[in-house]
């Protein structure tokens, strides 16, 4: 389509790039900079990005990301690939997800982030350890506890949960606490837990 004059100069002072250079001689993080600009330079109504900001430094990654902000806000569409969760999570409405080629999950990016899943971290004194360890077991509410001494005193564990939250009250309020969070997981967890079922489709992790 046809480029306005002047946009490859405002699109290249955005994104930092030197237009005297010959590609030849540029970074793979410039030549990745040509990449964008190419591809933003006509305004597109339907814009598709494979990993667009593999080799940006994070300068420019932020100033890409207000950039498909306000493609999204001018009413055109953006079909973004990538591997870097952060991203999606900061510039997608809808995400897919798929696994070995098979569709595991396509909804709102705020449902797959706040989906039922949740990381729970209690801190514990030393000699309470075991004994938590044990309540945690017995009650089925995670197979995946990890533990970090916090010192000589204390003890943190941790564990993804993702039953009903009246049974893990019901469970902690047994248990003599120092400290307790229970968290929503970011996209990275969400989507790392549908990687999980993928491969283990009968396991659950409460």
């Amino acid at each position: 389509g046809p480029v306005t004059p002047g946009a490859i100069d405002s699109w290249a002072e955005r994104f930092g790039l030197d237009l005297t250079k010959p590609v030849k001689d540029l970074s793979t993080g410039n030549k990745q900079k040509v990449g964008l600009i190419q591809a933003l330079m006509h305004q597109p109504e339907l814009l598709m990005l494979d990993e667009p900001t593999s080799g940006l430094d994070p300068l420019v990654q932020r100033e890409f990301l207000s950039v498909l902000k306000e493609i999204k806000a001018s009413g055109r569409t953006v079909l973004l690939s990538s591997h870097v969760l952060g991203e999606i999570q900061q510039s997608a409405d809808r995400v897919i997800v798929l696994s070995s080629g098979r569709l595991v999950a396509d909804s709102p990016v705020h449902s797959l982030a706040l989906a039922n899943l949740k990381h729970v971290k209690l801190v514990v004194s030393a000699t309470e350890h075991s004994y938590v360890l044990g309540v945690l077991e017995r009650s089925g509410i995670s197979s995946e506890v990890t533990s970090t001494e916090l010192g000589d005193l204390s003890v943190a564990i941790e564990f993804p949960h993702s039953g009903h939250p009246k049974d893990l009250i019901r469970t902690l309020g047994g248990i003599d606490l120092v400290d307790v969070s229970i968290t929503e997981p970011d996209l990275e967890d969400s989507v790392l837990s549908l990687y999980d079922g993928e491969k283990n489709p009968g396991a659950s992790n409460g």
